[in-house]
């Protein structure tokens, strides 16, 4: 699944920006899901409990596009079924 998050401008973000994500659900396990990014950065967590697992993110961009896949998937506005379909 691909997601576009809007990351709001702040002092670290300079302008508004459209992040793209790919949502990638562990095979093995389905309580792991990986946020993939277009520079090559990339955050696994454990969706039952929102812990990190695995991560390396290099911009602020990402960190703020991370928060916010997050925020919404506590929230319902995202869901994520088996095979990584929305």
């Amino acid at each position: 699944m691909n997601v576009q998050i809007l990351v709001k401008a702040n002092h670290h973000v300079n302008q508004d920006t459209m992040v793209f994500v790919q949502v990638e659900r562990d095979l093995k396990s389905s309580n792991y899901v990986t946020l993939r990014f277009a520079n090559g950065d990339y955050y696994k967590f454990d969706v039952n409990h929102y812990r990190e697992t695995e991560r390396y993110i290099t911009t602020y961009e990402n960190v703020y596009a991370r928060d916010a896949f997050i925020e919404k998937l506590k929230n319902g506005e995202i869901t994520i079924e088996e095979g990584g379909k929305q």
